[in-house]
């Protein structure tokens, strides 16, 4: 199958929206099971520092930058980094 999507890309550039971000993947990759073997653990500056971030948004959309979902949640799995709040 093949199609031709309307999609917007917008880079992430806030440093607390991609902390965010970062520390829900470090949060992710630090969890059991490790189907993919990775080194652990998981540090939060390995990604964040040179790692570009995009956000993309498929279908109907406006002109404005989507808005981001709040923080609920803490993580401090990130070992030696400052912890997550996610």
């Amino acid at each position: 199958m093949r199609a031709d999507l309307p999609a917007v890309v917008t880079r992430i550039d806030d440093a607390a929206e991609r902390r965010r971000i970062f520390c829900a993947f470090v949060a992710d990759l630090t969890q059991p099971p490790n189907p993919a073997r990775l080194p652990r653990p998981t540090h939060l500056q390995d990604g964040e520092a040179g790692s570009p971030l995009l956000e993309l948004h498929f279908g109907v959309f406006s002109t404005t930058t989507p808005a981001t979902t709040p923080a609920t949640t803490t993580d401090t799995t990130n070992q030696g980094d400052t912890p997550c709040a996610l």
